[in-house]
């Protein structure tokens, strides 16, 4: 309790750009949001999905702007999208949150892509998130390297190699973090339980989130 009332008075006096303790998590202003969630953007571009998760993490941080706690929520949607297991309730989420940005920005390169690679991850609509990444190649707006992985993934899996080593070869233009570019096969594992399906992190829009939703661990699951 004391070492709690510590923290809440020494970030109270270091000034607004700061984290402030909460009950349940930090809440980020100023500067230091802006700052911690483009290191989020920047590890996740470099394939370090966990310490992006830590970073954006709901249970950890609480982004007091409005348009930085979108920012925030899009980058972990998307690290977990990127694990090498996926649970499927996460996916469901993660799509959802996608589709609904893009009813206000419909013709935004980066959620298109990140919304087909939700889509990518289920059965029923990866010949759909297919069609979407094909497009955006065609018309040269893929918005970053890892959005070529996912379609050559898709390709891979159609056994359409050629086609699956082109978009490999464009990942590698746009990225110099090579592992990014890596065909690694997901799992879309079944859901464990309704409590399961129905935990969600905050930037999902519950009141409040249980813990461990978000995976902080050091490597990939």
């Amino acid at each position: 309790m004391k070492l709690r009332v510590a923290l809440i008075l020494s970030f109270a006096l270091a000034g607004p750009s700061v984290a402030v303790a909460c009950i349940n998590s930090m809440r980020v202003e100023g500067d230091d949001a802006v700052k911690q969630i483009a290191n989020a953007e920047r590890l996740l571009a470099k394939g370090d999905i966990a310490k992006a998760e830590r970073l954006v993490s709901p249970d950890t941080y609480q982004f007091s702007d409005k348009r930085l706690r979108k920012k925030a929520s899009m980058v972990n949607h998307t690290a977990g999208l990127r694990r090498a297991k996926v649970a499927k309730y996460r996916i469901d989420a993660s799509t959802r949150f996608f589709a609904e940005e893009l009813k206000n920005k419909p013709e935004d390169p980066l959620l298109v892509s990140r919304h087909a690679e939700a889509l990518a991850l289920s059965g029923k609509t990866a010949a759909k998130a297919r069609a979407t990444l094909e497009d955006l190649a065609e018309r040269d707006l893929m918005p970053e390297a890892q959005s070529y992985t996912v379609l050559a993934q898709l390709l891979s899996e159609a056994g359409e190699k050629a086609a699956a080593d082109k978009a490999v070869a464009s990942c590698l233009k746009m990225t110099k973090h090579k592992a990014v570019c890596s065909l690694t096969p997901k799992v879309v594992k079944k859901p464990r339980s309704k409590r399961s399906r129905a935990v969600v992190g905050g930037f999902l829009g519950n009141s409040s989130s249980p813990k461990g939703v978000v995976s902080g661990s050091g490597s990939k699951k």
